[in-house]
């Protein structure tokens, strides 16, 4: 217990001790992500899957080319066009490529950063004709490192990078849903 004569000294002690604690507890950044369990059955009830190598195979997994099913040339030449013009394609593309760019800043900021320079100065004093320091050469030479490295100490950083994975593969569920519809 802090003894003093005046009540406000301990009364501040106090106050000041509460509030460091509380920024503390303040720097911790959460509990890691769980996904949560989906609530399935036990068994199946349909008709198994083929086996690897099974005729049929190839073609219930690549359900993004459904329509290949139907053996039409015409029906496969008219999709694969309209997927080529597809303006939403393009777009859920370069959504999916900006996500996988900003999952690459974001994993970039949890390394160290390293900065280098160099530098080369000549240059000539004029002097007075016929003098013997008359044009002198001097040459300047420059060279610089600097390396910084924020340690994630709190898990800010970490934090930030499974956001940036949970964007990317929401752009590419994304995408698989344009390719579907």
């Amino acid at each position: 217990m802090i003894k003093s004569r005046h009540p406000r000294t301990t009364a501040l002690a106090l106050c000041l001790a509460a509030l460091c604690v509380a920024a503390l507890a303040g720097c911790a950044v959460g509990p890691d992500f769980t996904p949560p369990k989906p609530d399935v059955p036990d068994a199946f009830s349909g008709p198994l899957p083929p086996a690897a190598g099974e005729p049929g195979d190839a073609a219930r997994r690549d359900i993004a080319r459904w329509w290949t099913s139907f053996n039409d040339p015409i029906l496969t030449s008219l999709i694969e066009r309209a997927m080529l013009s597809n303006l939403d394609v393009k777009q859920a593309a370069a959504k999916l490529r900006e996500a996988r760019a900003a999952r690459g800043v974001v994993a970039g900021q949890l390394g160290p950063e390293i900065d280098g320079n160099a530098a080369f100065t000549r240059s000539r004093m004029p002097g007075v004709l016929d003098s013997p320091s008359s044009g002198v050469v001097s040459n300047q030479y420059q060279l610089g490192l600097d390396a910084t490295w924020e340690i994630d100490i709190f898990g800010g950083q970490r934090r930030n990078l499974e956001a940036a994975d949970a964007d990317v593969l929401a752009a590419v569920e994304n995408q698989r849903g344009v390719f579907v519809s």
